[in-house]
C-alpha cells in the first residue's frame, strides 16, 4: 500500500518513524492522514511553495513540529512559531494550518500554510528557507521545536514559557535558549529588526493572572473528557465525538471549557479566583480562530458564557433537566449562530451528554475545593 517506504529520503527520518508518528494519533484522524497524498506538493498547487495555493505537506500535528523544526533561514537561524489558527485552500478539501514564524535573529517575518493531512512530510522548503538533513547516526528528527502548536497572544515575547508548558519541560532548556535571543534582538514585524535596539516591553504569560493554574484545569478538563469517551463507552450508549481528538479544534474546546469553568464560577459565587486576565486572553485567541472582529468576539464570549450560566442553573434546578445548549457548545465549538438560540446535538443521546456534564461539574468542583484549601 505505502510504495513510498522503499524512498531514498535524506532529509527527513524514515518514513516507518513517520508513519509510527501517525499512528500515535486518534485512530480516525490516523487514518485519514495515512490515506492522504503521498507528495512533495500538492497536484494543483500554485504559487509560491508555503502560500495558502501551495500548503505544504505534513504528517500531523508532530509532522508540522518537526518540519518546522528542520527549517533554517538565509543566516542559518532556527526560527521561533506558533500556529495563528487554520483555514481553507482552494487546492484541497483539507483543513490548513497558518503558522507565523520568524528567525532566532528576529530576521524574515512569514506565514506558512501547513496540510497536516498526508502520510509523510514534503521533502520541498520555501523560498529564503533551507530543511536540514535529519541526523543519520540516530536516524531520526528531533521531536522538539522553537514553537507551538497554538496561538500566543505576544509572538515571539511570550513563547518561553509556552515551550515548558507545550513539551512539558521542567529544565526550562528551550525557553532559556529562546530567551536569550528574544533578550539580544528586536522582534518588530513593522520595521527591520536591528541588534541594537532593546526588545519592547510587552505583556507575556508571566503577566496574566492565574495563567497555569487556569490552564491545568482546562488541560485537565479535556483529558478527562477523552478518558471518558475512550474508557467509559459502557456509560455512553454508542456516543462519540472525534473532534475532541483532533489537533485542529484542541484551541476551540479549551476555549469553550474556560467560558464553561467562568460561568461555573459565577454559578457558584467562588470570587477568589480572577478570570478577567485569562478572558481577554482566550477573547484575542478567539478573534483569531474564528476570524470575527474585536466586537463580535466579546459579544460571542459574553453571551455563551451567558448562555453556559443558564444550563448550569437548569442543570441543578430540575430533576430531569434537557440541556440542549450547553450540550451543542460542548460537542461542537463554534461561533455560528451566536444571536440565537442553539440546539442541542444530543437529542438522541441525552442520557450521555448529561452524564459528560456532570462529570466536568464534578471535576470544576473539586477544582475549587483545592484552590481553598490552598488560601486557608
Amino acid at each position: 500500500m505505502f510504495n513510498f517506504f522503499k524512498r531514498i529520503n535524506t532529509i527527513h527520518e524514515p518514513i516507518e518513524k513517520q508513519i509510527a508518528d501517525v499512528k500515535n494519533y486518534n485512530s480516525q484522524i490516523a487514518n485519514e492522514i495515512l490515506a492522504g497524498l503521498d507528495c512533495d506538493a500538492l497536484p494543483n498547487s500554485n504559487g509560491n511553495f508555503g502560500s495558502l495555493t501551495n500548503p505544504i505537506p505534513v504528517n500531523g500535528l508532530m509532522g508540522e513540529i518537526k518540519y518546522l523544526g528542520k527549517l533554517r533561514g538565509k543566516t542559518g537561524y532556527q526560527i521561533f512559531f506558533h500556529r495563528i489558527g487554520s483555514t481553507n485552500s482552494p487546492v484541497t478539501k483539507n483543513t490548513i494550518d497558518i503558522f507565523e514564524l520568524v528567525c532566532h535573529d528576529s530576521t524574515q517575518w512569514n506565514k506558512l500554510y501547513l496540510d497536516p493531512y498526508h502520510p509523510r512530510r514534503s521533502n520541498l522548503a520555501p523560498d529564503g528557507y533551507v530543511l536540514i538533513p535529519y541526523d543519520k547516526s540516530t536516524k531520526m528528527d528531533i521531536p522538539f521545536a522553537y514553537g507551538v502548536n497554538s496561538l500566543l497572544v505576544n509572538f515571539p515575547y511570550d513563547l518561553p514559557q509556552a515551550l515548558d508548558t507545550f513539551y512539558g519541560s521542567t529544565s526550562g532548556v528551550f525557553s532559556k535558549n529562546a530567551k536569550k535571543h528574544l533578550d539580544k534582538y528586536s522582534f518588530r514585524r513593522s520595521i527591520e529588526s536591528s541588534v541594537s535596539v532593546q526588545p519592547k516591553k510587552i505583556l507575556s504569560l508571566n503577566d496574566i493572572e492565574n495563567y497555569n493554574l487556569i490552564r491545568g484545569i482546562l488541560i485537565q478538563t479535556i483529558t478527562l473528557e477523552k478518558d471518558i469517551l475512550t474508557n467509559q463507552k459502557d456509560k455512553l450508549m454508542g456516543y462519540s465525538n472525534a473532534k475532541i481528538f483532533d489537533f485542529r479544534t484542541k484551541d476551540l474546546f479549551i476555549i469553550e471549557r474556560f467560558l464553561f469553568f467562568r460561568a461555573f464560577l459565577e454559578w457558584s459565587q467562588f470570587s477568589h479566583l480572577s478570570t478577567d486576565d485569562m478572558f481577554r486572553y482566550f477573547s484575542v485567541m478567539a478573534g483569531s480562530l474564528y476570524q470575527i472582529s474585536k466586537e463580535q468576539t466579546l459579544y460571542f464570549m459574553e453571551n455563551r458564557q451567558k448562555l453556559y450560566l443558564s444550563e448550569i442553573d437548569m442543570f441543578f434546578k430540575f430533576k430531569h433537566p434537557h440541556p440542549g445548549k450547553i450540550m451543542w457548545c460542548l460537542n461542537n465549538p463554534t461561533c455560528e449562530d451566536i444571536d440565537q438560540e442553539m440546539t442541542s446535538r444530543f437529542e438522541e443521546n441525552i442520557f450521555a451528554g448529561m452524564y459528560i456534564i456532570n462529570m466536568i461539574i464534578n471535576h470544576y468542583k473539586t477544582s475549587l475545593v483545592k484552590i481553598s484549601n490552598t488560601m486557608n
